[in-house]
Parts: structure tokens; C-alpha cells; sequence
């Protein structure tokens, strides 16, 4: 008898359970993934699938000497804006 209630409690309990996304993903960006451009942004803008934790999210944009010149921020929750330091941040 025990073990006819756990074989129908044990599907109800998992089937109840939220789902829990532990990644968020790359929903669009700006400029465009894969497109080309004549010149080099002055802003690069990612927005994911969920909300991001500050602490574990960076994105950074290099020169050709791999030295980092960019202002990085999240303006949004599901979004990551990095600008050159020659420009200034806007949301």
C-alpha cells in the first residue's frame, strides 16, 4: 500500500516543481550578431533571455592591442551595454 501512494505521490511532486533556467541566453544584439560594419560602434548592446546577475554578467570591447576601452553598465535587467570611453552611456 506504501508503495502504491509513493508511485502516485512521487509524479505529482516532480510534475509540480517550477522550472528553473540557471543560464540566461543571448536573445538579440545591437549592432546586429553576425553583421558588418564600416566603421567600429559606439555601442554595443546585448539583451538576454532573463535577468542578469550583476556580479557574473561582463561583456568588454578591446583595441588591436587587446587593451580594454569601454564603459560596461546594465541599464535593464535582461541587458548589458558596453560603450567606448570616448562616448557617453545612455540606457
Amino acid at each position: 500500500m506504501r508503495f502504491l501512494y509513493a508511485s502516485l505521490l512521487l509524479p505529482a511532486l516532480l510534475s509540480a516543481a517550477p522550472t528553473a533556467r540557471a543560464h540566461a541566453f543571448l536573445d538579440h544584439a545591437s549592432p546586429g550578431v553576425g553583421s558588418t560594419l564600416r566603421q567600429a560602434p559606439a555601442t554595443i548592446s546585448l539583451w538576454f533571455t532573463q535577468e542578469l546577475e550583476p556580479a557574473f554578467s561582463t561583456v568588454s570591447i578591446v583595441d588591436q592591442g587587446g587593451q580594454r576601452v569601454d564603459h560596461v553598465h546594465l541599464p535593464r535587467r535582461r541587458m548589458i551595454m558596453a560603450e567606448r570611453r570616448s562616448t557617453r552611456c545612455r540606457p
